[in-house]
C-alpha cells in the first residue's frame, strides 16, 4: 500500500486532472454558461484543473526522485559495509588476498 507512493501519486494526478475536466464541461453545460456569456469561465477550468494537477503530479515526481535516492544510497552503504567486512577477513587472515581480490571485483 505504501511502497512506490511516487508514481501512485502521479497516477492519481491524471485521473484526477480528466475527472475535473469532464467535470467542469459539465458543469458549464448545467448552468448554462453559454447565455451568460461566461464561456471563458468555460474555458478557464480546466486550466486552473491542469494547474492544481500539475502541482500534484509534482510531488509525485519529487517522492519518486526522493526514493530513488534513498535506494542508491543504502545500496551505496552497504556495498561499503561489505568491503569493510572482507578487509576486517583479510586482517584475520580468515582470506587470502586472491579471495579478497575476487570477492571484492564479484567475480567469484
Amino acid at each position: 500500500m505504501f511502497s512506490n507512493s511516487g508514481k501512485k501519486i502521479k497516477i492519481l494526478s491524471k485521473i484526477l486532472f480528466w475527472v475535473l475536466v469532464v467535470s467542469a464541461i459539465i458543469l458549464g453545460f448545467a448552468y448554462e454558461l453559454f447565455e451568460d456569456g461566461l464561456i471563458i469561465l468555460l474555458l478557464v477550468l480546466p486550466f486552473i484543473c491542469w494547474i492544481l494537477c500539475l502541482f500534484l503530479y509534482s510531488w509525485g515526481e519529487h517522492v519518486e526522485n526522493v526514493t530513488n535516492i534513498k535506494e542508491f544510497f543504502n545500496a551505496e552503504y552497504d556495498n561499503k559495509k561489505y568491503i569493510d567486512l572482507l578487509d576486517k577477513l583479510l586482517a584475520e587472515e580468515l582470506l587470502t588476498q586472491e579471495e579478497y581480490e575476487k570477492l571484492k571485483s564479484g567475480k567469484l
